[in-house]
């Protein structure tokens, strides 16, 4: 699991400090942005860079919902941000994490590199096996006397042959629904798209239910945002279609004596704190009570 690591003193820092004037905010909400961010970073920008990100995106994901440009213009001048957009001591935040991953990328290659040279050096075969069947497979398929000891395989390779087919068709079916056809996927698209018909294999329904509370939301295609809904659904325990709607029926009935009765995951992020809108009911239970009296 990636972490971070966080100080004690993070709360009373002068760059949180300043950052809380900045947007006339408290040390919990200034802190809690923060982190929010740092997080999604851990993910989605590695090495910290966050310039190829939109300002809206960033403040999204870190769970700010006024200004985008006030909010990363305020990161800058704190100094959690440089002008370029990268986060400032990045490797102070998340470097045993990268030092990590890529020391586990290293001891897999040289695995990798390993089990390469032993096959090269000896491929297991013994000397009197037919000669076809040593041209067809590297793998022992015989015995001393010439004789066939091990099943056929072919099925279970056109069980992965039909999957990763399978997951090309979802994702060529998402380039239509998202009108991707003049360029290619980035790595965050990819990964995305991975993680949900790969991974945790998501029907192609539910993708495209979070696809388009994403436009009704903001009115263009962001992937992070698509990902946002898919992984709140995931945290509760929502994996079909059908729960997909409930949940947003539900969500629509909840709010339904509130202006705001669409389906707005502009509140997801609050799942950390409390998502309770205490307004919201307060006003449905005075209205409530003013039907009883009449």
């Amino acid at each position: 699991m990636a972490w971070i690591e966080l100080h004690q003193t993070l709360p009373q820092n002068k760059k949180i400090l300043r950052l809380m004037s900045l947007l006339r905010i408290d040390s919990p909400q200034a802190v809690g942005h923060l982190c929010m961010l740092w997080l999604w970073a851990l993910d989605n920008a590695q090495d910290g860079d966050l310039s190829q990100f939109l300002n809206s995106e960033l403040a999204f994901v870190s769970g700010w919902r006024k200004k985008p440009d006030d909010f990363v213009n305020s990161l800058i001048s704190a100094g959690f941000l440089e002008e370029d957009k990268k986060i400032h001591d990045w490797y102070d935040y998340a470097g045993k994490l990268i030092d990590k991953r890529k020391s586990d990328a290293e001891r897999k290659r040289a695995s990798r590199d390993k089990a390469t040279k032993e096959k090269g050096q000896s491929d297991g075969s013994p000397s009197d096996c037919p000669n076809d069947i040593l041209k067809i497979s590297k793998i022992n398929l015989c015995d001393g006397a010439g004789n066939r000891t091990v099943p056929n395989r072919t099925v279970p390779n056109q069980i992965n042959i039909l999957t990763t087919d399978t997951n090309q068709k979802l994702i060529s079916k998402f380039r239509v629904l998202a009108g991707i056809s003049n360029r290619g996927f980035s790595e965050n698209e990819n990964n995305i798209l991975k993680l949900w018909f790969e991974e945790r294999k998501y029907p192609f329904e539910m993708v495209e239910i979070a696809y388009n509370i994403n436009i009704d939301s903001i009115q263009k295609y962001n992937i992070n945002y698509i990902n946002a809904v898919l992984e709140r659904w995931y945290i509760e325990g929502v994996t079909t279609p059908e729960q997909a709607k409930a949940d947003i029926d539900k969500h629509k009935e909840k709010n339904k004596y509130c202006n705001n009765s669409t389906y707005d995951f502009n509140d997801f992020f609050q799942l950390a704190v409390n998502r309770t809108d205490h307004k919201c009911e307060a006003r449905e239970e005075k209205i409530q009570a003013n039907a009883v009296n009449v």
